[in-house]
């Protein structure tokens, strides 16, 4: 859903002044109460109080700056007049037709078209020294669910399983210094279902 909900709200953005998320949390008035741990409720946390990764790239986004300098099918480049440049990017699959009642709760990848990306952003006129972080939200790192998975999918969890996917939940985050010039070309992979944020943050 991380990158549903990146795609949806860009693509909204182009059209809109604002825009609101129905429902933060699974915990609603709406619909009934759910039992099961990950039910397909609509919020950005859990009943548990768990993130999931849509939470994430909420978060991620609205790291964005105030200018749009670019826009791409799977990403958005923005710039403020400090000189910091932040990118986000998505990979977004589509499902496949399908009738909802089939979906199985352990195993829900299968129902989308999955396929990698490649993209090649280009920097222009970014010269010197910068501090490039990464943020990285996808199966292995920023998904709650695919811990789950990862721990045998139990149906309850005891207090120190809901610490653990927790702890387990969070984005990746990398950071280094680069040096840029004129022309920066910069490889990025997406994985299915992966959002991507990288920042360039000029050194003073």
């Amino acid at each position: 859903k991380g990158a549903y909900f990146a795609a949806g709200m860009l693509q909204i953005s182009r059209q809109a002044d604002a825009a609101a998320y129905w429902t933060f949390s699974d915990i609603f008035e709406e619909v009934a109460f759910k039992e099961e741990l990950f039910h397909g409720g609509i919020g950005f946390i859990t009943r548990n109080g768990l993130k999931k990764p849509v939470y994430y790239v909420y978060e991620l986004m609205n790291m964005l700056r105030d200018t749009v300098a670019a826009w791409g099918d799977c990403f958005v480049a923005t710039k403020s007049e400090d000189g910091s440049v932040t990118v986000l990017l998505f990979n977004y699959c589509r499902l496949k037709n399908y009738q909802f009642r089939q979906i199985e709760k352990e195993d829900r990848y299968h129902y989308f078209e999955e396929a990698d990306k490649e993209v090649l952003l280009k920097l222009k006129g970014m010269n010197g020294y910068y501090i490039r972080n990464t943020y990285r939200v996808n199966r292995e790192e920023g998904s709650v669910y695919d811990a789950w998975i990862r721990m045998g999918a139990p149906r309850s969890l005891k207090p120190d399983g809901l610490r653990f996917l927790k702890n387990k939940s969070l984005y990746h985050f990398d950071t280094r210094e680069v040096y840029l010039t004129d022309l920066a070309v910069v490889p990025v992979h997406l994985e299915s279902h992966e959002v991507m944020l990288m920042e360039w943050l000029p050194v003073r």
